[in-house]
Formats: structure tokens, sequence, C-alpha cells
């Protein structure tokens, strides 16, 4: 198709599509869905710039998505990929709709191949008196529409219809057959559809497959069963006991003594220590960097072992740590300040009158006193807030004043990835100036285990075992039955939000009852309460990992190469997504912008916005579940 032809065709899309969107007349009966979904199917071939094999088939719970999904596969098998007949396709379908719609779209048809002049039109170029359907034959796809003529062959030519008048007329025909057959359907589709509830986007997804919650659920089912009829307090032996000799009944204990939660604990941190060392060196064989010595230590969270570091080192009382940038959540600041340690924000750097994504170096430096202990760089949203120049300026600084330099990289694990040739991609591991790296896998975490962090201290091999035997003596286990609480609740949250008219029901029911569908959400993901002050949230994370969570992070660190995968993809549709916005004209929507062009997007997606009850509001009423004051982070 030459280039000026192909753009009268697109011109004559654009048009048609402007009329299908903007349709509202109450005259018309809607649609039947096989048209609508052919027309998506179309639609989505003539715009789309990448293959429906390109994008995930949505769930079994989600029957819309998958639906529209198939429709636009069909639409490839049918025009093979040919968006030019894919826009004479849906045009065609628009015409056979036999609406008002469809008589416009009839009418810009014919100016169209008016335009063409009087030819002998191709396969591609077909005067639309039947609309196409997906099962149809090459040779059913045009016929003849003011008469036909035969040839020597007995080949059939089909001509254009030589006035305006005709044309309307045997398009108005085929309108009135196709309208007959569909309207008899239409009445009690429309019925059912309204019985259906309106359909509410979630808010997100735990990243999390359902056959690693079944896993959890075996391992918490494992920890009850040995509790209660394998151990020497439980049924089983009790009931031996009056049968067997006390030998073999020692020889049941040894057998049953692999499934002690005590021993089950210690192998999954060990295989833990393994796991992460191992990808510490791949990483740092990549990267040519000298590794410093390391030592890993699991814990319930990111704020138990950040309590279990201060209460190691033992800081005098009123020093002060410097927190770049000045953003943390409510349960870090109850920490600190129960060590009697004072928090002191640095600002984000302004360059050119615009706040950047980075650290102030000088600023920083200004800031450092004799009451300065250590330095605490925050990665909030997964964001890297300073690349390898940055953090060994900041080593140099700590190491002139004797400071610690502690990185919350909490929303920062990203896994590492090896591909089929060998090349190691990597993630995000911490740096290797840092004396010590949070990871957290709480519930909305990146390859969360429900719960459960690391603490990857670099050159304080002393420190870790200080941790490790206050972790012994001064924590109380963490009780198998609440980890299974909340592994119940992230399972409801993660089948429930695998549908968007599941969610959309359960906020009606949740709406007749007086209960609010956010505060339901945020209850079922919060891995602590800390409305109770300091108190309460040092009861709340002095206690150590039960065996189920440390055997379902473990197995999350052994699928590191999917996290990867996943983290890649989810940042370029991210930064894709940025460059969008930024050459939108909606001035009240920004997005970061780092200073030194680090590595960004890792776990959300932020867009600050000047009008935040406004935008809430706004998408809430399309449907989507984004409520305002959602999030734990605090200046």
């Amino acid at each position: 198709m030459e280039v000026e032809q192909r753009q009268r065709l697109e011109n004559c899309f654009e048009r048609v599509a402007a009329r299908v969107r903007n349709a509202s007349s109450p005259t018309d009966d809607p649609p039947s869905d096989t048209l609508r979904l052919n027309l998506y199917g179309y639609f989505k071939l003539s715009t789309s710039s990448v293959p429906s094999s390109g994008v995930p088939r949505p769930s079994f719970f989600d029957p819309v998505g998958r639906a529209k999904h198939a429709a636009w596969k069909a639409a490839e098998d049918e025009c093979q990929f040919d968006r030019a007949l894919s826009m004479e396709r849906y045009i065609q379908a628009v015409i056979g709709s036999g609406t008002d719609v469809g008589r416009e779209a009839g009418a810009l048809w014919g100016e169209y191949l008016r335009r063409l002049g009087e030819q002998e039109p191709d396969e591609s170029h077909t005067p639309p008196t039947h609309a196409a359907k997906a099962g149809d034959d090459d040779d059913d796809k045009s016929s003849a529409v003011a008469g036909e003529d035969s040839d020597e062959t007995g080949e059939s030519l089909t001509r254009i219809p030589a006035s305006r008048k005709t044309f309307d007329r045997m398009l108005a025909s085929e309108q009135l057959e196709q309208g007959q057959s569909a309207s008899r359907h239409r009445g009690s589709q429309r019925k059912l559809l309204s019985l259906l509830p309106r359909p509410l986007v979630p808010r997100g997804q735990l990243d999390i497959a359902l056959r690693d919650l079944l896993y959890a659920h075996m391992q918490c089912a494992l920890s009850v069963t040995y509790e209660f009829f394998l151990s020497d307090r439980g049924m089983l032996h009790r009931i031996l006991s009056f049968f067997l000799p006390s030998f073999i009944l020692q020889m049941i204990g040894v057998f049953c003594a692999r499934y002690h939660p005590e021993r089950r604990r210690a192998w999954s941190v060990r295989k833990i220590n393994e796991r992460w060392r191992e990808m510490e060196r791949r990483s740092s064989s990549r990267e040519g960097v000298k590794s410093a010595e390391k030592d890993v230590v699991v814990g319930l969270s990111v704020r138990s072992l950040l309590d279990l570091y201060l209460s190691s080192k033992s800081y005098p009382a009123g020093s002060e740590i410097l927190l770049v940038p000045p953003v943390t959540i409510p349960a870090i600041v109850n920490i600190i300040e129960y060590h009697d340690l004072r928090l002191v924000g640095i600002d984000l750097p302004r360059i050119g009158g615009e706040t950047r994504w980075g650290v102030d170096v000088e600023a920083l430096r200004q800031a450092v006193s004799d009451k300065t202990v250590a330095l605490m760089l925050v990665h909030p949203f997964g964001c890297r807030i300073a690349d390898l120049g940055t953090m060994r300026d900041l080593r140099k600084i700590a190491n002139g004043h004797s400071l610690d330099i502690i990185e919350d990289c909490a929303q920062s694990y990203t896994g590492i990835c090896t591909s089929k040739k060998g090349h190691i991609q990597l993630g995000y591991l911490g740096s290797e100036e840092a004396d010590v790296s949070l990871f957290s896998f709480g519930p909305i975490k990146t390859s969360t285990a429900l719960g459960g962090g690391l603490a990857v201290l670099r050159r304080r091999k002393g420190v870790a075992k200080s941790m490790r035997r206050m972790q012994e003596s001064l924590y109380q286990p963490q009780r198998t039955t609440s980890y299974y609480v909340r592994l119940l609740k992230c399972t409801f949250v993660q089948l429930a939000s695998q549908s968007t008219y599941c969610c959309g029901f359960i906020k009606i029911l949740l709406d007749s009852v007086g209960i609010e569908y956010s505060w339901l959400v945020m209850k079922l993901t919060r891995g602590f309460d800390c409305r109770g002050g300091q108190q309460e949230v040092i009861r709340q994370i002095r206690r150590r990992p039960c065996p189920a969570l440390l055997a379902l992070l473990n197995r999350r660190l052994q699928q590191s190469h999917l996290v990867y995968e996943e983290a890649d993809k989810r940042r370029r549709r991210c930064e894709s997504f940025s460059k969008v916005l930024a050459r939108s004209e909606m001035s009240n929507l920004s997005t970061l912008k780092s200073v030194d062009g680090g590595d960004m997007y890792n776990w959300i997606f932020p867009v600050f916005t000047s009008r935040p009850v406004h935008t809430s509001r706004s998408l809430i009423s399309m449907g989507f579940d984004a409520p305002c004051g959602m999030t734990q982070l605090r200046p």
C-alpha cells in the first residue's frame, strides 16, 4: 500500500474510532458482547506496538480480561498481523452494527473509497458490505456491491458503487440483516451484566505465587504436626508408650528429631547465609570489586534487626544519626528514640531550583558533629539514592569521623540473574561501602516471604556474633500460629486481587456493613500494629522468626533469578510511563528525577501530585483503588 493511501486509511480509522468512543445515542441498543470483543481485537492490533504474546494472559478469575486477550489474539490470527487489514475490519464491523455510529462510519468509508478513485480494488480494499467474522474464508471476504462482471477466466470483478445513494441502500439492507440476528440475545445479556458488581482494580498484588503460599501452609502444618504428634509430649508418643519398649521409643524419637523446630530453624538460617554469600560472590566477580568480609543475620523484620544492631553497638545516649533523605516510617523513629538517639534529617539536593533524587554530600559533611555516630541511608520506594561514587564519598566522611553507615534497603531487593550464556545481570545486594545493609521480605515487599529480614554486615563480624547472641537470649520465638494467621490473611488478599469483579463485590459487601475497604486492605497486609508507641513496637519486634517463615524465606532466595527478571520488566514499564508522563500536559503530576542516574523504580512507581485528594477521587471514580494516606512513609 502506498504511503498516501495508508495515511488516508489511518485517518478514516481514527475518525471512526473517535465516533465509537464518543457514541452515546440512547435510541440504539447497546452492541453485543461479540461485536465489542471483535472491535477490541481489531483496535488493539491496529494501535498496539506489542503483540498479544508479549502481554501476560489474565488469570482465571478475570473472565473479561481473558475474553479481551482471546479476541486480540483472534484478530492477529485472522489479519496475520496486518495493521491495515485490521483497520479495515474494524471499520467494517462498526458499519455492520446497524447503529447511528455505523451509518456515520459508512459515510466515512464511502468518502475514503471515493478518494481512491475508480479502480479495481484488491483484497485489502473490499467495500464493507459484509462485516468480517473470525471464521470466514478468504474467498468470502469480498462481494459485489453494484453488480459483478465476469471475464474470460470466470473471475468476478468487484465494482465500487456508482453513487452515494446506491452505497447507502446496500449498507442499510446488510445492517438490517445483521441487526435482526443479534438483537434476540441482547436483552438477556444486559440483564446478566447488570447483576455483576462494578469492577475495582486493586492497588496491587502480593509478589508471591500461589505455589509458594501452598509451600508455607505445608511448613506450618509440619510444625503443628511435630508439636502435637511427633514430639516427646505429643499425642502419638504418649499412645505408643503404652505398647512399645523404651528403646524403640528412643529410636522413633531420634528419627523424629530431624523435624524439631530448632533444627529446622538452624538449617534454614545456614542455607540462607550460604545462598546470600553465593549471590554476593557472583555480584563481586561481575563488578570487579573486592568484596569485604560479610556475615548475614536473619531476623523477624528490618525493625528487629535495626533494634539488634543498635543494642549491640551501645551508642552513648543523646548521640545523633544523620538520616538521608529525611523520610522513613514511624516505627524506625520509635526504635531509634527508644535507644536514646536522635535523628537529624539531611534534605535532598536542589539543582536549578528543582529538587533532585540523590545525596547532598556537602550538606551532609557540614551536618556531622561531635555527637554524630552513624549515617543512615534510606532508599525510599526502592529507588537507589546514591551510586557507587557517592557511596565512596560517604565512606570517606565516615572514616574521617569514625562513623557507621547503615543502609536501609528494605524496599530495594531485586535478586540476581544469570543468563543462558553465563552473563550475570546484577540486582542490588547492598553497597560494599556500607557497614550494614538491611533487607525486608515483608508482606508487600518484592519477593515477599510474608515476613523476615536480613542484615548484611561488612567488616563487623564481632557485631554479627553479638546480634545473634542477643537474639537467642532476649528475643522470644515467634509462634507458628501467629505466622499462620498472617499467612491466611495474605492468601485471601492474593486470591481476591486476581479478579476486579471479586474486589468490587467485596467492596460492596463491606460498604453494606459499614466497613471501609481501604482500612481492611491495610489491616490484612500490615505486618505490625505500631499505634501503641515505643513500648508496643519493641514488644512486637523482639521475636525470633519461626521455622515456617525461615523455610519460605530460603525458598524465595532460591528464586532470585525470577525476582530479577520480574523486577527488570517492572522497571522498564515504569520508565516508559515516566517518559509518557513527561510529554503530557498534566502539570500537577511529576516523577522522581535522579542526580546521578541511578537505578529507579525497584519496588513501586511514585507519582507526585499537587492535588492528592482530587487525583485520588478521580482514580476511584474510574474504578481504581487509590485512596489517600495509606503509606507509612513520613518526613
